[in-house]
């Protein structure tokens, strides 16, 4: 899903590279061992975790580089979103959930917040993530 992103968001809250598959505007991303960016996706390590969402379309044929935002105070075009609601890294690739993953060895990534049903706070954060059924 394409979101509108609020600007300006500041230099340092972006990143950039070339994608290793085909990315759409608005889908979570990593960076693998690779260096490339993947599609981020909870439940599969080796694309976890997110560094960001893409704001434009790229795929893995075109070495142009795209924008990879790590945090932005507003984003809207969600949908049916509850105010307040954590979200997550989704269990499919590229996607944003409200609901906490919970499969085991998947990994939980908070990723911002819903201000109302349509606009949330993105922010990546540091990339911690926390393994389902792993225990310290």
């Amino acid at each position: 899903m394409a979101y509108t992103f609020s600007k300006p968001y500041l230099p340092e809250d972006c990143d950039e590279g070339v994608c290793g598959e085909t990315i759409a505007a608005g889908q979570l991303v990593a960076r693998k061992t690779d260096g490339l960016l993947w599609l981020a996706n909870a439940a599969l390590n080796a694309v976890m975790p997110a560094i960001g969402i893409a704001e434009v379309d790229g795929n893995a044929t075109d070495a142009t580089r795209i924008t990879v935002v790590r945090k932005c105070a507003e984003m809207k075009g969600a949908s049916g979103l509850t105010v307040g609601a954590e979200l997550y890294v989704g269990e499919s690739a590229g996607t944003i959930t409200t609901s906490r993953p919970s499969t085991h060895l998947d990994a939980v990534q908070s990723i911002g917040h819903a201000k109302s049903a349509t606009t949330f706070v993105f922010d990546i954060g540091n990339g911690n993530t926390e393994q389902i059924g792993i225990t310290s």
